[in-house]
């Protein structure tokens, strides 16, 4: 997800951190039902509008954001990888459409997880 330019030089735990602090930028933007684009999140993480992390209920660690920012981190980076790995969860829990057999082992893979992932209502855009 990140660019090779990015992991060549290795990253610091406030790298990681900054990181972390925009993905949960991105789940406080779902739960508000709010699309997480890049400028949403963007909105939400600028010094000038305090008020919208406030009102998502976010403490966000500014320094480490701003060092994730400060060395070519990007939103974009973030959204990819959470998409990136909802796909390969989503992949793991559908299987290919090889029948239950499959499913099966994603379940026995997955353990108590695996039961919730099911229960969860079925949108038309899933």
């Amino acid at each position: 997800c990140l660019p090779a330019a990015l992991r060549s030089g290795g990253v610091f735990k406030a790298f990681v951190q900054g990181m972390a602090d925009i993905v949960d930028v991105v789940g406080a933007l779902l739960r508000w039902r709010t699309l997480p684009t890049a400028a949403a999140v963007s909105d939400v993480l600028s010094p000038f509008s305090g008020s919208a992390s406030a009102a998502l209920g976010l403490r966000t660690n500014r320094h480490f954001v701003s060092h994730f920012f400060g060395r070519r981190g990007r939103v974009e980076h973030v959204v990819k990888a959470l998409v990136d790995e909802a796909a390969a969860f989503y992949d793991a829990r559908e299987g290919d459409g090889a029948g239950a057999g499959a499913a099966e082992d994603a379940a026995d893979a997955g353990g108590e997880a695996f039961g919730v992932y099911h229960t969860l209502p079925i949108c038309m855009l899933d």
